[in-house]
């Protein structure tokens, strides 16, 4: 099922620009991949962003998910059943249509499946090793690898 929705914001400048409609194919986290553009409930919210990494906890999937603003230098993880859909088409509030392709290299994606090995091993070590501590040490780790890695993405 395709559902198309009005873009407001500047998390996603330059790809979508605020006033932008996007096509959504609505079907959920199924044939999401790395470097698709997705829509997803966040607080009540729908928010759009590109997905930039994946991992398996217990059988369900998380998504890595971050904004193409460069401004922009969180990356935040939520489940496959808070996505809506992926985007499909967009077209700009003048009437272009903006073409979508997967901005993401082999060597990129092999980056986002160490860091998605990263996330995986820190949630277990949280929650086995340290008894559910804090997410500040989520936070560590997520900050030592965006700084050592996420600036070379081609």
């Amino acid at each position: 099922m395709t559902k198309s929705l009005f873009f407001t914001g500047t998390s996603m400048l330059p790809t979508i620009t605020p006033g932008s409609r996007l096509y959504i194919d609505a079907r959920g986290a199924s044939g999401i991949d790395i470097g698709d553009i997705v829509v997803f409930n966040k607080n009540g919210k729908l928010i759009c962003h590109r997905i930039v990494g994946r991992c398996r906890i217990w059988n369900k999937i998380y998504f890595l998910e971050k904004g193409d603003n460069p401004e922009q230098k969180t990356i935040s993880i939520i489940s496959g059943d808070r996505i809506v859909g992926r985007v499909i088409g967009i077209q700009t509030f003048d009437g272009k249509a903006v073409g979508l392709h997967n901005v993401f290299s082999k060597r990129a994606k092999n980056r986002f499946i160490v860091l998605s090995i990263i996330f995986t091993l820190s949630y277990y070590l949280k929650r086995f090793i340290f008894g559910g501590a804090s997410n500040s040490f989520l936070s560590r780790v997520r900050s030592w690898f965006l700084e050592k890695y996420f600036c070379y993405i081609e």
